[in-house]
């Protein structure tokens, strides 16, 4: 692509705020994604030798003076210029006719809005392509004279030159980001041509210190100015220490509605005279409620509306107060269903809102503190059934006053000690065009169905492990405390959230949510053995896989991020999540179905399919682990 073709890039981008703005913010992104993927890597980029060029320079040589930095300049525009060429079929046969989508209203693969992201990107990096190296090379050159010359106060024109030239790299990076976003496949030559940039930039701050100070006169006091790197990770450390721990209690206070009513359901059974399988309906009901809820929350964008916190606090509330109503209102087994799904519904303003929040302040670490949260979810899933296994005497009343009271109080704490973080980001659009993108790009359907597979099996355990700890301690030698069991169980899968979490930074998701799904379906087929085991290895193997069978959540929401076009990733996730949540609707009703004819002790047998079919879509991601 001709360079003359950008003549006017830096003249129609001076006054361009906007621009310069989301390119700032993509910078942070990217800079981020380079520090995670070095992490699990190993790689210390802090730490990288940049002393090994300086040798190259002496203030006797003839000009030009050889630098490093003027070398690894060089070496930059011969990257470009590769990486373009190999990579010249997925810009439909020829880099430059991205200008020509301009004028097309159906640009293939991607909307008119794509499109001209898309040619901005390139058209930035084309533009610094040479002018890194060109005024690093007169900085180097210039910085050879001051060091003869007294400079009485006066700025260095070697400290102008390379200002302009890190201002070069800082905005390339950010282009270059962008690329990943639209290019998923090209993540690794991508990173390690932002990688050779980083290295570039630290040697060049390294060399001239100052240059980031410089203030070019009627220039600098117009243009939005790209906050370096360093900055943008010094930022983190800006947030007060209560912020995580308020997130966790407050998901977990959350999400202990979901299944407040399966806690309390014997009760209501026996006063209600519902049927055994009121248990599959109002586990579905709420399952429903989420999916619409979760639609509808991501159609109409009520997290970007509304700042995040009050959607959580609200929701919180409405959510508690829907909870209360079984205590106040319902009578029968139609109003409970009806409220029921309305606190499915507002939880879909609980639980993804929650990642948000914790997403808007965090950037490097946010893996691990996403596990966090998953493992709340996980804990206020089972808080109900330790609520009820309180000596089993704790009217179902007062369970149902106290998981309402708690709810609400979570709400109110996130909305009073949680501000907007630092990098709160607003959502595209609902887009119905993930649908087809879910079946076609090949690591996102691997992704996708691992996950739908995963999902076949963890509500309906869950759901019915009540079921089937009731069903074994009835023939049991000595007695057990059901709702205990079932608490224990459950909560255990906090440890696989987190221990997963921690896992993937050196192992990668992938690898991370196979085994733990390979493992969990192994308990399935053997759950038929074990329930002819002792009380005490009976307990062991349920603990064993509460652990794996939630353990590998967060890490399949993370690889349906990482594997979606950036454009696409909400709505993919909400997508993807809702297809979920909807599967295992199916599952509960039809392991419902099955368990009056096979009993407890064999109806997860049918869950099998699910770890199965999951691990054979998962099976190519794992293959090629190294590039998550």
């Amino acid at each position: 692509m001709s360079e003359e073709k950008f003549g006017d890039l830096q003249n129609g981008d001076l006054s361009n705020e906007i621009f310069w703005q989301k390119l700032s913010e993509t910078l942070q992104e990217t800079m981020t994604l380079l520090q995670e993927m070095a992490e699990e890597r190993g790689i210390d980029l802090d730490s990288l030798d940049i002393d090994d060029g300086e040798a190259l320079e002496s203030p006797l040589e003839a000009k030009p003076v050889v630098h490093m930095a003027t070398h690894m300049a060089r070496s930059y525009i011969d990257s470009v210029d590769n990486w373009f060429d190999e990579n010249v079929y997925i810009f439909e046969d020829d880099a430059s006719q991205l200008a020509t989508m301009y004028d097309i209203d159906d640009a293939g693969p991607y909307s008119k809005e794509d499109t001209v992201t898309l040619i901005d990107s390139v058209e930035v990096i084309r533009w610094y392509q040479h002018q890194i190296y060109v005024k690093l090379q007169r900085a180097i050159n210039s910085s050879q004279d001051e060091d003869f010359e007294i400079q009485n106060g006066f700025p260095k024109d070697s400290e102008g030159s390379a200002k302009v030239a890190l201002i070069g790299v800082d905005r390339s990076i950010s282009a270059w980001g962008k690329l990943i976003k639209y290019f998923p496949d090209q993540k690794e030559s991508i990173v390690e041509v932002i990688t050779h940039l980083d290295r570039l930039r630290r040697r060049t701050e390294k060399k001239f210190p100052d240059a980031r100070a410089f203030v070019r006169p009627e220039f600098d006091e117009i243009e939005t100015e790209i906050p370096p790197p360093v900055a943008v990770m010094d930022k983190l450390t800006e947030r007060s220490w209560w912020i995580l721990p308020v997130i966790i209690f407050s998901q977990f206070t959350g999400t202990s509605l979901w299944f407040a009513g399966n806690a309390v359901l014997g009760d209501l059974q026996r006063q209600w005279e519902l049927g055994g399988a009121a248990l599959s309906y109002i586990t579905s009901s709420v399952q429903l409620g989420f999916i619409i809820g979760t639609f509808l929350f991501a159609f109409f964008t009520v997290s970007d509306r509304f700042a995040a916190r009050i959607v959580f606090f609200t929701c919180s509330v409405l959510g508690a107060l829907s909870n209360l109503g079984i205590y106040l209102a319902a009578d029968g087994l139609i109003s409970l269903l009806v409220l029921r799904f309305c606190t499915g519904f507002f939880l879909a303003g609980i639980y993804p809102v929650g990642m948000k929040i914790a997403a808007g302040w965090y950037r490097r670490g946010l893996g691990q503190a996403l596990g966090y949260l998953v493992g709340a979810l996980v804990v206020g899933t089972a808080f109900p059934h330790l609520l009820k296994s309180n000596a089993q005497s704790l009217p179902w009343q007062q369970v149902i006053l106290s998981i309402s009271a708690i709810s609400a109080f979570g709400g109110v704490l996130m909305l009073l000690l949680v501000p907007e973080g630092p990098y709160v980001a607003k959502a595209t659009k609902f887009n119905s065009r993930a649908f087809a993108t879910i079946f076609n790009i090949r690591d996102l359907r691997s992704a996708s169905f691992g996950y739908f597979g995963h999902m076949w099996e963890l509500y309906t355990l869950w759901a019915f492990i009540p079921v089937l700890i009731k069903a074994y301690a009835k023939m049991a030698p000595q007695p057990l405390n059901v709702s205990f069991w079932s608490f224990w169980v459950i909560a255990v899968g906090c440890l696989g959230c987190i221990g997963g979490g921690l896992l993937s930074k050196k192992l990668g998701s992938p690898s991370v949510a196979f085994f733990q799904l390979l493992a969990s379906g192994i308990c399935c087929l053997l759950s038929p053995l074990f329930f002819q085991a002792t009380p005490g290895i009976f307990i062991g193997f349920l603990l064993i896989w509460g652990i794996v069978v939630v353990g590998d959540s967060p890490q399949f929401s993370a690889l349906t991020a990482q594997t979606a076009p950036g454009d696409l990733v909400g709505s993919a996730l909400t997508i993807v999540t809702s297809i979920g949540f909807f599967i295992t609707i199916l599952s509960i009703q039809f392991t419902n179905f099955i368990i009056d004819f096979l009993g407890p002790a064999y109806i997860f047998l049918f869950l099998v399919p699910g770890p199965i079919i999951g691990l054979a879509n998962l099976w190519p991601l794992y293959r090629k682990k190294s590039s998550f």
